[in-house]
């Protein structure tokens, strides 16, 4: 971070921009008093690994381990799909004076939101134990291995939307320098985790952690929501676009459950994948669903450009 900081000073100055730091400034002291709130809000999923992995050390050997795998599985399509809209509609929302246009804009970030996380959390949650075998297993990382990850990433998955969403919605607060509400939040999401990790980690193990992690997410996403509901920051009305995302999710359970009663090599299995990935797309197509439409538009422009 430093060092990103430090080269775009630099550029900065290339391009004829002079800067100096002026500690009295009142602008400065608004903008650590906003990077603090928000450092905190942000850093959650952090914070509640640290918890895990110290009282998963307490657990018995191999448990840290397989907290870690399943962890990692959990939070890839956080961070590739959940934090990037995220913060792509950050700028967007802050550009924005207007509470109505706002709402709107926030319906959008939520339908790409939806569109990348739900296939994801599907195909992961169904076919957890295919997928952790087809990346980890071999060597000295067992079938049983395989099983016990697959039943940690189970309860970790449960919270998987709601963390997106909490992004999502932290973004929409700190567009209107709502800083305090996510910190108020983050730090409720914090206390429940750990108070639940003490009451569930020796009775469950690494799956009682993994379970504290998505019960918080949930209890976190509650309290953001109250408050973005109470200053009419978000609204619920019927959007067509979300039903279409929504009912090709549903044909998409179906089709995934179909096929997980079958075995396949690691080489069938990601053909398989990939047959979802198209089914997934094909299916909005024919729906006509905008943000299918944009992903597909950004996808040609990417094959254009090679």
């Amino acid at each position: 971070g430093v060092v990103q900081f430090v080269i775009l000073l630099y550029w900065l100055k290339r391009l004829g921009y002079s800067y100096e730091f002026k500690f009295k400034s009142p602008e400065l002291g608004e903008f650590f008093k906003l990077f603090f709130y928000s450092s905190i809000g942000l850093s959650i999923n952090q914070i509640n690994s640290l918890v895990d992995l110290n009282l998963a050390s307490r657990l018995p050997e191999g448990s840290v381990s397989i907290l870690q795998y399943a962890n990692r599985l959990f939070q890839f399509p956080l961070g590739v799909f959940g934090i990037a809209v995220a913060t792509t509609a950050l700028p967007t929302f802050s550009k924005i004076n207007d509470p109505q246009v706002r709402r709107k804009e926030f319906t959008k970030a939520f339908r790409r939101l939806i569109y990348f996380v739900l296939p994801s959390f599907i195909v992961l949650l169904i076919l957890r134990k295919e997928i952790i075998s087809l990346i980890f297993q071999g060597g000295r990382f067992t079938q049983k291995d395989t099983l016990k990850t697959a039943n940690v990433l189970l309860f970790y998955l449960l919270g998987m939307p709601f963390y997106a969403y909490f992004s999502l919605c932290s973004r929409l607060h700190y567009s209107i320098k709502d800083h305090l509400t996510v910190t108020k939040a983050t730090i409720w999401m914090v206390t429940v985790n750990v108070v639940l990790n003490l009451m569930l980690y020796r009775k469950m193990g690494p799956s009682g952690l993994a379970l504290a992690t998505s019960l918080a997410g949930i209890v976190g996403v509650v309290r953001l929501n109250i408050s973005s509901l109470n200053k009419r920051l978000i609204g619920f009305k019927k959007d067509n676009e979300i039903i279409k995302i929504l009912v090709t999710n549903v044909l998409l359970i179906f089709l995934t459950v179909f096929l997980s009663k079958y075995s396949y090599s690691n080489m069938l299995l990601m053909v398989i994948l990939l047959l979802l990935g198209g089914f997934y797309i094909l299916t909005l197509k024919i729906f006509k669903n905008s943000e299918n439409e944009e992903f597909l538009e950004i996808f040609r422009n990417l094959i254009k450009r090679r």
